[in-house]
């Protein structure tokens, strides 16, 4: 039996931990305490290394608690491979295959705790080349309840006791045509908040549907061991540093809000990844949003004064609708009873670059939808 370790390192280099793990899927889910990567479909081809995220690039990631959250790529040995199938029932033309790795990463809370997705799939659907349509799971990739794709059945798996609403429609592809005629769709390290642990996904099933929301294919998430990566190198951007009321008052929101480049493989599926770490912000978002439009958001807008914020800013062109709705946070306690929000690496698909955002308005809402705090991009 062989085994694999993983060092640990925070992004200023210090290591952090190791974790060993031998050639058997159940050693390779470790709950919270300790970094898991799960993977679907079969190994990464040596042609695809100039691929973002593919296994000849390395690098590691910090939470926004101190806590590393995985090695993305590495050289380490399979723990398991289950390919994607059709899903039960579904006999249309599309036929989905690829590769994905599901990192995990923890938080101060179960409610802060959850997946990071990485895949590039071919034989998706067309028509999300402009993101997903209305209907429910548009163009979604998520993890089911099921354990098997021989039978239909299991609807998102995510962790209903920390969190108050179904976290997976923000997990969605973008299809772009490749040389062949026909359709792929990639995403690199895209966090879905679920509340779940390693030991909660493992066996599950992860579901591609189409644009209408149908799901088409399956594919079972079996362990994964990694190689060691080096520290990861903290990249910059557009930033707001400095918050204010929606009156213009000082706000009791603090922290910053950083940007930089998402690339994507059309104009529709890039955008910016965002990274934050805020205080001040409301306790009641401690299990997600609720129900009211802006419910614990964070969004971009098109105004350049926290006065005129006006809509969402995205690209109406390249993009059926916002996808900023998608993007809110979840609070926790902090240090001296302040109440903290922290994330790394989120990606809105906006079809704009990090370059196009500055001068523009960010608010930060409360639970109910109101605007709690505004910067300025700068």
């Amino acid at each position: 039996m062989a085994f694999r370790a993983l060092l640990i390192f925070s992004a200023a280099g210090v290591r952090l931990a190791a974790v060993t793990c031998d050639d058997s899927p159940a050693s390779c889910a470790r709950g919270e305490e300790e970094t898991t990567l799960l993977q679907v479909g079969v190994s990464w081809p040596h042609g695809d290394e100039e691929y973002e995220g593919g296994p000849r690039s390395r690098g590691a990631e910090v939470d926004g608690h101190g806590r590393s959250t995985a090695a993305e790529g590495g050289d380490g040995s399979l723990c398991g491979i289950k390919g994607f199938r059709p899903y039960a029932g579904y006999t249309g033309e599309l036929h989905v295959s690829g590769k994905m790795w599901v990192r995990m990463f923890s938080g101060a809370t179960p409610a802060t705790a959850g997946q990071a997705f990485t895949f590039r799939l071919h034989g998706v659907d067309a028509r999300c080349s402009s993101g997903p349509g209305p209907s429910p799971d548009s163009c979604g990739v998520q993890i089911h309840q099921a354990t098997s794709c021989a039978s239909a059945g299991g609807g998102h798996h995510w962790n209903k006791k920390a969190l108050r609403r179904d976290p997976w429609g923000a997990m969605t592809y973008t299809s772009v045509e490749d040389s062949m005629g026909g359709h792929v769709a990639g995403v690199v390290a895209a966090p879905v908040t679920t509340g779940l642990a390693g030991r909660d996904i493992e066996g599950r099933t992860v579901v591609v549907h189409d644009f209408d929301g149908r799901p088409i294919a399956c594919a079972p998430l079996v362990g994964f061991t990694w190689g060691i990566p080096p520290p990861v190198a903290m990249l910059s951007g557009p930033s707001v540093t400095k918050f204010a009321s929606p009156t213009g008052r000082r706000s009791r929101v603090d922290g910053s809000v950083t940007f930089h480049d998402k690339p994507g493989l059309s104009k529709a599926a890039t955008g910016v990844y965002m990274s934050y770490e805020l205080t001040g912000v409301d306790a009641r978002c401690s299990q997600g949003p609720g129900v009211a439009q802006d419910s614990c958001g964070v969004r971009l807008h098109k105004g350049t004064s926290c006065r005129d914020a006006r809509g969402h800013r995205f690209n109406g062109e390249a993009l059926r609708a916002s996808p900023w709705p998608q993007v809110s946070y979840v609070s926790s306690k902090g240090k001296k009873k302040t109440t903290i929000a922290v994330a790394d690496h989120v990606g809105v698909n906006m079809g704009l670059a990090a370059k196009d955002i500055s001068g523009h308005v960010l608010i930060v809402y409360d639970f109910l939808g109101k605007a709690l705090a505004c910067g300025i991009v700068a």
